[in-house]
């Protein structure tokens, strides 16, 4: 009695693990097809990622610049207004 279980329980664990084999190859290949299905999408968010990055760096760096063109206008201007008072 106990070898006919056992030999029942072997069989089923069999069945098992091979349905459990299937369904890894399948998750395994239906993955592979997704990522191909979506790999150039994210290329393309990758490129437009980086250039976006290099934009802002580059406004970053004009930005800067036209701050301190503006706190040199500034003080010239400040400088201008203080000699005409003097002067008058």
């Amino acid at each position: 009695m106990f070898t006919g279980q056992g030999r029942f329980l072997e069989a089923q664990n069999r069945k098992l693990a091979d349905e459990l084999e299937k369904l890894k190859a399948k998750w395994g290949k239906e993955t592979s097809q997704i990522k191909a299905m979506y790999q150039a999408e994210l290329d393309e968010a990758r490129k437009l990622l980086d250039e976006a990055v290099k934009e802002k760096a580059r406004l970053e760096v004009r930005v800067a610049s036209l701050e301190e063109q503006l706190e040199e206008s500034t003080q010239r201007s400040e400088h201008h207004t203080s000699v005409t008072f003097v002067s008058c």
